[in-house]
């Protein structure tokens, strides 16, 4: 018997994969990612703009209906992007010791970008009158 994946289970194995990207550059040699313009606050950006992608794809991942989206749900994918990103970077401190450093300024960047988009998504599906699902639900 040939079964396609659900919608949920796709949904969150593109949040998985997401999160194993982020896991493998924020964890690669410094010397690894040396390609990128010397733009003051460049590293800051990026680091909001993954984060922001990060909580719109776990935000995609619980599945909007017709309803008004729970402030729970966008919280917890808010709140699963920042501590993701700050396990990353306690991991980075951990694993490439010398190399990579913890940084608060990251962290905070991480969070900024993941509270901005969880605000925008929250706002546009308020707005529209849809329902945030888990999509687990049969």
């Amino acid at each position: 018997m040939n079964r396609m994946p659900s919608q949920a289970a796709v949904r969150w194995l593109v949040c998985g994969a997401y999160a194993l990207g982020l896991a493998v550059v924020s964890l690669l040699p410094s010397r690894a990612l040396d390609f990128a313009p010397p733009i003051p606050y460049l590293d800051k950006v990026a680091h909001g703009l993954l984060y922001a992608g990060m909580t719109g794809l776990l935000f995609w991942a619980v599945q909007v209906r017709r309803r008004p989206a729970p402030s729970g749900w966008t919280a917890g994918c808010i709140a699963l992007a920042i501590a993701y990103g700050w396990f990353l970077e306690y991991a980075q401190q951990a694993l490439c010791p010398g190399d990579r450093l913890y940084s608060i300024g990251d962290i905070a960047a991480n969070a900024a970008g993941a509270i901005g988009a969880g605000a925008i998504l929250y706002d546009v599906f308020r707005r529209r009158g849809a329902r945030v699902d888990s999509g687990w639900s049969s």
